[in-house]
């Protein structure tokens, strides 16, 4: 699974159809993600760092720890449940 981040004004599911479609020609098949979650923003830490454990623990439904260094953990409202 792969999330991704609009740029203003892209139609609707243009990012995701996007991005699968760079993986595909710059990797292979192979390696192009089952799915791809459009969200309006990634949870970053005030350095700038995607809190990747957040998103995994989201995604599976599971406690997402301290947060306390998130910069927006609105951010994570996008996620969905698996």
């Amino acid at each position: 699974m792969s999330f991704v981040v609009p740029r203003r004004g892209a139609a609707n599911g243009a990012a995701a159809a996007g991005a699968r479609q760079c993986v595909e020609n710059e990797i292979g098949r192979i390696a192009a993600p089952r799915a791809v979650v459009e969200m309006p923003g990634l949870p970053r830490t005030h350095t700038g760092k995607i809190v990747r454990r957040a998103l995994r623990a989201r995604l599976l439904g599971e406690d997402a720890g301290d947060l306390s260094t998130v910069e927006n953990p609105g951010a994570l409202d996008a996620v969905p449940r698996i």
